[in-house]
């Protein structure tokens, strides 16, 4: 794996607050290797880092596993969480993690409509 991305595009229902921090740790199939992970990404007192009704926007992820084969990260599994300075609830029309790999191919996970509420709050999910 030579990059790693974080893809999201905020619903309708509530935007992401600039002073909430987006967390990720992205692991193996079978849990026991991290892969990539990022804390507390854009998250600052500036409006850049609010995440407006139905906008887009990639955080890069740090690769934890650098040269990882792709045939060891199928299936790989996301944990995405948020914290909040108060309270935040963050609607969520896509969330897709994807894997880059040297020989320019790529494996991706993907969660669909839902909502991270409140300090701490984890949606799980993974690569089909």
């Amino acid at each position: 794996m030579s990059r790693a991305e974080l893809f999201t595009l905020t619903g309708d229902g509530d935007n992401k607050d600039h002073d909430t921090g987006i967390y990720i740790t992205v692991k193996t199939s079978d849990e026991k290797s991290l892969l990539a992970s990022i804390n507390n990404a854009d998250s600052s007192g500036k409006d850049m880092t609010t995440y407006n009704d139905d906008s887009h926007h990639i955080v890069p992820l740090v690769v934890e596993a650098p040269g990882t084969g792709k045939s060891d990260c199928y299936g790989f599994r996301v944990r995405m969480w948020i914290k909040t300075n108060g309270n935040d609830n963050w609607t969520i029309d896509v969330a897709r993690v994807t894997l880059y790999f040297s020989d320019g191919t790529t494996l991706v996970a993907e969660k669909f409509g839902f909502n991270l509420d409140g300090d701490g709050d984890t949606v799980e999910f993974a690569a089909l």
